[in-house]
């Protein structure tokens, strides 16, 4: 695992590419949004955080496992 690149408790990176093929790092973790609240915080790179809920955060998931699914039948189930 990658030290913590923003400081946030339980942060997890992850190193993948964009689209054009340059490294960025992906950080996930628990943060704080502008009203004070415990949220997921989510980042590409150093763009700005996106800040979720509980809820969100599972409609992340889903969407994330959709996608992976997604990826794994169009190659043909690999």
């Amino acid at each position: 695992m990658l030290d913590a690149v923003r400081g946030w408790r339980k942060e997890r990176v992850v190193i993948a590419k964009d689209s054009i093929g340059q490294q960025v790092l992906v950080t996930t973790g628990l943060t704080m949004d502008a009203d004070g609240n415990d949220v997921i915080g989510v980042a590409i790179g150093k763009g700005p955080t996106a800040a979720l809920t509980i809820t969100d955060g599972a409609r992340l998931s889903v969407n994330i496992r959709s996608s992976l699914h997604d990826l794994i039948e169009h190659l043909g189930g690999v």
